[in-house]
């Protein structure tokens, strides 16, 4: 199973940048909802399995996401 390993806030784009340990990045727009992924690494998932994650594991991660950005919501200075 992957884990985060960071999230980044974009304040310019408002989006939300999640890294995996796999090398995949999902980014959430403003709305927390998916918006794009990106594969970083050498040894990334993409390069490993020649596709992108998608159904249960890219809902997997999306709601990882989400739930990382609400609970640390005070360290974005987000308001709702």
């Amino acid at each position: 199973m992957y884990k985060i390993t960071g999230v980044t806030h974009h304040s310019a784009h408002k989006t939300f940048a999640v890294s995996f340990d796999d090398g995949i990045t999902v980014i959430l727009d403003s709305d927390r909802m998916y918006h794009s992924m990106l594969s970083v690494g050498l040894d990334s998932y993409y390069l490993k399995k020649r596709k992108w994650p998608k159904g249960k594991s890219l809902d997997k991660r999306v709601c990882m996401g989400k739930e990382w950005v609400e609970k640390n919501k005070k360290r974005y200075k987000i308001k709702d």
